[in-house]
């Protein structure tokens, strides 16, 4: 592996391949993965209302299932952003209370929800017996070889190789920015180098029965523009929540597109049933975690080597 950037402006630290990121969004693919082992094991169901596994915490809605908390179709409020990252992480009742809120009305429509994993999270603990960060580490990194990451619970437990995160200011200036964490390990604890990210990437499904890895991989875009509102249940957005999406009838998508093709070619938009991923039913699709975007800053200067470490709304990156 190639590494380019700096960890460290001020000191100078070149990035190197041992150096770790906060990497928020890839997080729920490991809290997901260790659900569905748990599923693998006979030790909760799909289609389990989720609050039949709960003791710390339980939803507002007592028929969630699991199914849809993977599924980000549950329709579980979000916790407040502010709170969503700190100097450590607290007990989860502290960010969402006892009782997690739901919306009926959003129930049934994928919208990515930090409150649905943070139940996950919380599930996983209460099966399990043990806390999330150890029950993930044994599940999914120590089988995947990810020895350089971890759920670290204070900023002081990142150690030496952890990339610093910048600021920009107005003025296109970049000021450290303090070290933190998400108070939600479930949702957006994972701190990784490179090389785990990949391990992670190529090998989740590798640790499941492989009719249930088929049924968690997503359908794509393909299969979301059928489903879009359950991925995972035979459910037809209606004609209107198409529309609300920007999304015509296909006649005019296809009469849109400008360049040519050869005969006989298809544009992947256009695959068959055949050819697309079809949304099973019993398949449960695994979503990401979510954070409110944050305005871009002013002034934002392309021409400086930096490291961004990722806080709400703010993707973690090196560029160049």
């Amino acid at each position: 592996m190639i590494t380019r950037g700096w960890a460290d402006l001020d000191r100078g630290v070149p990035l190197a391949v041992r150096h770790r990121f906060p990497v928020t969004g890839i997080t729920a693919l490991v809290t997901a993965t260790v659900v569905l082992r748990l599923v693998a094991d006979g030790r909760i169901g799909l289609d389990d209302a989720a609050d039949d596994h709960l003791r710390t915490v339980r939803l507002a809605d007592g028929t969630i299932t699991v199914r849809e908390l993977l599924s980000h179709a549950a329709g579980v409020d979000n916790p407040a952003p502010a709170g969503l990252m700190a100097d450590s992480v607290p007990d989860l009742t502290a960010v969402t209370g006892p009782v997690i809120g739901c919306s009926d009305a959003a129930r049934g429509i994928v919208r990515p929800s930090n409150g649905g994993y943070a139940a996950l999270g919380q599930l996983i603990t209460d099966v399990t017996g043990l806390p999330y960060a150890e029950a993930a580490t044994r599940l999914v990194l120590e089988p995947l070889g990810m020895t350089g990451s971890s759920f670290p619970r204070h900023s002081a437990e990142l150690g030496p190789d952890a990339v610093t995160g910048y600021d920009v200011t107005p003025d296109g200036m970049l000021v450290p920015a303090p070290a933190m964490i998400c108070t939600i390990p479930a949702v957006a604890g994972l701190w990784a180098p490179a090389g785990d990210i990949v391990r992670l990437g190529t090998g989740w499904s590798a640790l499941l029965p492989a009719e249930l890895a088929r049924g968690a991989r997503p359908a794509g875009r393909a299969g979301a523009r059928r489903n879009p509102g359950r991925p995972g249940l035979d459910h037809q957005p209606s004609r209107r929540h198409r529309r609300a999406r920007g999304r015509g009838p296909r006649r005019n998508r296809r009469a849109a597109r400008p360049h040519p093709r050869s005969p006989g070619s298809r544009h992947p938009d256009e695959q068959d049933d055949h050819a697309r991923p079809a949304a099973r039913e019993g398949a449960a699709v695994v979503g990401e975690p979510w954070f409110p975007a944050e305005p871009s800053p002013a002034g934002r200067r392309n021409d400086v080597s930096r490291s961004c470490q990722q806080r709400p709304g703010r993707p973690s990156c090196t560029r160049h």
